[in-house]
């Protein structure tokens, strides 16, 4: 779709059940779920490129962010019907997870707010503590962090 004018320039057909969790910032790729499994989607190409590892959670939504270089994909995993968000990264050239944040239990609720393409950084709000970080992308380490506002 163009940007400025909303027309529609290109249309890709994706398998039945399967929707779109994020995009790419140039438009060429896709994650898309059929909320059981994950798959890198190329939008130029049309196809499947490759099936991330499933997670034991099966019932959740799914929210992705891609890096600027598109290296690397920032998942966001809500569980339906409850309070619990949980991170997942994964390395878009060799489908494997770097790292997971949160959990299932409600302790630990993380949602991804964005990339910080100049210091390789992945900025993260916990719901628990009211807490936005940076962490390294490639490892899950803290690079820093604050408390935001109150909620209330």
């Amino acid at each position: 779709m163009d940007s400025r004018t909303g027309r529609q320039i290109k249309a890709v057909a994706i398998a039945k059940g399967l929707r779109p969790a994020g995009f790419s910032n140039d438009g060429r790729l896709a994650l898309l779920t059929d909320l059981k499994e994950l798959y890198l989607f190329d939008l130029t190409a049309g196809k499947i490129l490759r099936k991330f590892p499933p997670h034991k959670e099966k019932d959740r939504d799914i929210f992705a962010h891609f890096s600027a270089d598109n290296r690397i994909v920032a998942i966001t995993t809500k569980i339906m019907r409850s309070v619990d968000s949980f991170i997942r990264t994964m390395d878009v050239d060799l489908g494997t997870e770097l790292w997971e944040l949160g959990d299932t239990k409600g302790e630990k609720a993380f949602d991804v707010l964005g990339f910080v393409a100049g210091e390789k950084g992945l900025v993260v709000h916990c719901f628990n503590g009211n807490r936005v970080g940076v962490r390294d992308w490639r490892t899950g380490r803290e690079i820093r962090s604050f408390e935001s506002a109150s909620q209330h």
